[in-house]
């Protein structure tokens, strides 16, 4: 797997995955809290892989949302060292919400291992999105830490390298960057309207010439189908598909997505035009589910089945990855967390094509 090496704002990477969580807590006794101990505005602007910076924080947070009914989760900016061309920065993600067993910790960064719990399973599915954590943080150079008490909560610390920007970012017109926005030069809360301006301005954010394509296209009684595990990336999903004017349906695994497929055989309205498959997912992951779809026999009496064009959501998509995605059957990708103006060009691109038969 490879590093991608792009110009970027820290606190700008944390606000648009922190803000979202405003949004999964929403009718608990829960409050969330954004904290940044880094003094200079200067020192977040940084080199590194983005993408999966913002995978390691939703995977994180969402774990935290997901246990905590009630308390505070918080989010924590914080320089460890510093030199001439890299700052270290901790992220630190801490809740109140159930806690885990000492016993338990060290397996939950392998893969697919959860921590037992009673019948009501409110644990499923934390060792899979630690373990995404781990990958990535060792991979960009860092190194995570899991403390945890049962009933008292949690808290992640995850330790990560990045070089440092030579010069201020500015534009192509050489115009320098907007100043980000106040709260995030301060130890503050953000505020539940914040979260909301994400999404709206993503909606707002549109490729010059795409908005018309957008618009020309034929959206009515259009279906789109995604497959995540991982609530905040369904969440952000839902909205910014719905807001088009699609159609959209939800599930968490492969599996769901196959028997989602076959339950709409019957009813052609629900049948998906368009399929946005998770790679990593418990019980049956991307790759596996996309085979089926494309050559499996449940689906040998179900033509318009085969044919769905299926978009790869990935926090990165590097050679390796793209060729197992396409060698599966898997037409296009489109990197997490979401944003409006890679999906209009993926829907546009895929569903102005002939309609399915």
């Amino acid at each position: 797997m490879q590093l991608n090496s792009d110009n970027f704002h820290l606190g700008e990477a944390a606000e648009e995955v922190g803000g979202l969580i405003k949004l999964l807590i929403k009718g608990k006794s829960v409050s969330y809290e954004y904290k940044l101990e880094i003094a200079s505005a200067r020192s977040l602007e940084v080199i590194g892989d983005a993408p999966k910076l913002r995978q390691i924080l939703t995977n994180l947070l969402s774990n935290s949302a997901k246990f905590t009914e009630k308390g505070i989760i918080s989010l924590t900016l914080r320089k460890f060292a510093e030199d001439e061309k890299t700052l270290t920065v901790e992220f630190i993600v801490q809740d109140t919400g159930f806690g885990i067993d000492a016993v338990v910790q060290d397996h939950l960064f392998k893969p697919f291992v959860q921590a037992p719990n009673s019948a009501s399973g409110r644990l499923k599915g934390t060792g899979l999105g630690l373990t995404i954590v781990k990958e990535f943080a060792e991979l960009m150079g860092g190194e995570v830490a899991l403390k945890s008490e049962l009933g008292r909560g949690s808290t992640v610390t995850c330790r990560i390298p990045f070089r440092k920007q030579r010069v201020s970012s500015a534009s192509k017109d050489g115009k320098c960057r907007p100043t980000p926005p106040a709260h995030l030069m301060r130890t503050g809360t953000l505020q539940p309207a914040e979260a909301e301006a994400w999404l709206q301005e993503q909606q707002d954010l549109l490729v010059p010439g795409t908005a018309k394509t957008l618009s020309d296209l034929d959206r009515a009684g259009k279906q789109i189908l995604i497959a995540d595990d991982n609530e905040i990336n369904r969440h952000i999903a839902l909205r910014l598909i719905s807001k088009r004017g699609f159609s959209v349906n939800l599930v968490e695994d492969g599996r769901s997505a196959l028997d989602f497929l076959i339950e709409s055989s019957d009813n052609e309205w629900r049948r998906p035009d368009l399929i946005l498959m998770d790679l990593q997912m418990p019980r049956m992951d991307g790759y596996e589910a996309t085979q089926a779809i494309r050559k499996g026999a449940m689906f040998d009496k179900m033509p318009w089945v085969r044919g769905i064009p299926i978009i790869a959501m990935t926090a990165s998509a590097i050679p390796e990855e793209e060729a197992k995605c396409r060698s599966s059957g898997m037409n296009d990708f489109i990197l997490k967390p979401l944003r409006a103006e890679s999906l209009d060009k993926i829907v546009v691109k895929w569903l102005a094509r002939k309609p399915l038969g």
